[in-house]
C-alpha cells in the first residue's frame, strides 16, 4: 500500500500546485480524483490525451516496465499499453505534442540519481487511441549526452 499512498500523494501535490496557480489567477479549483491503482504507484509524468481529452496518459518512475497507463479524470485506471523496445531506466516526464497533424507522446528517460549515466534518452511514440492496443512501437528515439557531463534531470 506504500506505493498507492505515494501515487495519491503525487496527485494531491500536483493538484495543490494547480489549485494555487488557479487561485492566483482568480479561478476556482477542486479535487476531482485520486489514483488507487497499485500498477501506477510511482507516477513521474502525466498528460492529457489528445485523441480524447477525457483521459490522461501517465508513466511510472524508474525500475518499472515500459508502459503507458491511461486514467480517467477521476483517477480510475482505464488501461495500459506496453512500449516495445523501450527501457524504463528512470523515466521522469511525459509530454504531448502534435507534428504534421499527428499526436505524439514524448517520454523523458532522464533520471540519473547517481550522476553515472553516459547518455539519456527521449522516446517518442504515436499517441495510442482507445481501445488500447496491447503494445506500440517507438516512432523514434533521441539519445543524448549533456556537455557538462552526467546529471540528474528530474
Amino acid at each position: 500500500m506504500r506505493g498507492v499512498g505515494r501515487a495519491a500523494s503525487v496527485l494531491l501535490s500536483v493538484l495543490g500546485i494547480a489549485a494555487a496557480t488557479a487561485q492566483s489567477r482568480g479561478h476556482r479549483s477542486e479535487l476531482i480524483g485520486i489514483i488507487h491503482d497499485p500498477a501506477i504507484s510511482e507516477i513521474s509524468g502525466a498528460t492529457v490525451a489528445q485523441h480524447d481529452q477525457r483521459h490522461l496518459f501517465a508513466i511510472n518512475d524508474s525500475q518499472n516496465s515500459a508502459t503507458l497507463h491511461v486514467l480517467s479524470h477521476d483517477g480510475s485506471a482505464e488501461g495500459q499499453v506496453h512500449i516495445n523496445n523501450a527501457e524504463n531506466r528512470d523515466w521522469e516526464d511525459l509530454a504531448a505534442f502534435t507534428l504534421n497533424g499527428r499526436p505524439y507522446l514524448l517520454i523523458a528517460d532522464t533520471g540519473d540519481n547517481g550522476g553515472l549515466r553516459a547518455s539519456l534518452t527521449l522516446y517518442i511514440v504515436a499517441e495510442p487511441k482507445l481501445p488500447l492496443p496491447e503494445s506500440i512501437d517507438i516512432q523514434w528515439r533521441i539519445r543524448f549526452r549533456l556537455p557538462e557531463g552526467p546529471r540528474d534531470i528530474e
